[in-house]
């Protein structure tokens, strides 16, 4: 099974817009923040300092909204790879539920960290996710 990261987001007051439910962009920073956190959890350091993962594309299914007070729960993982993009997967839903409220689907590119220049995904990291 592929590697999967969880965590729970405490929906607060200025996570709302004016339409009183979660704003959209606050939806693509923690798509950000998962997807980093995840990077770094199954990475080692050595790996973490020789690369970086710059977004060449988001799309974004908004289902129902979040307000104020909700807890939600963010899963992400990496459908796959192909050169030197990966395609991962945010799904967020309400605690204790498991109706998908958004999915986000993020193409990121990876980058040699010494050269800034794209560079294809290792087998070994891909086997990592």
């Amino acid at each position: 099974m592929a590697s999967r990261y969880k965590t729970s987001i405490s929906v607060i007051p200025s996570d709302i817009d004016e339409l009183k439910h979660v704003n959209n962009i606050r939806y693509l920073e923690w798509v950000q923040e998962i997807s980093k956190a995840h990077w770094y959890e199954v990475v080692s350091e050595d790996i973490a300092r020789q690369y970086v993962w710059v977004v060449a594309s988001h799309h974004i299914e908004y289902k129902a909204s979040a307000l104020s007070g909700d807890e939600l729960i963010a899963e992400t993982f990496v459908e796959n790879f192909h050169r030197h993009i990966s395609t991962r997967v945010v799904e967020f839903k309400r605690k204790g539920s498991d109706q998908i409220i958004v999915r986000a689907v993020t193409k990121w590119a990876m980058i040699n960290a010494k050269n800034s220049r794209p560079t294809a995904v290792p087998d070994e990291i891909a086997s990592l996710f």
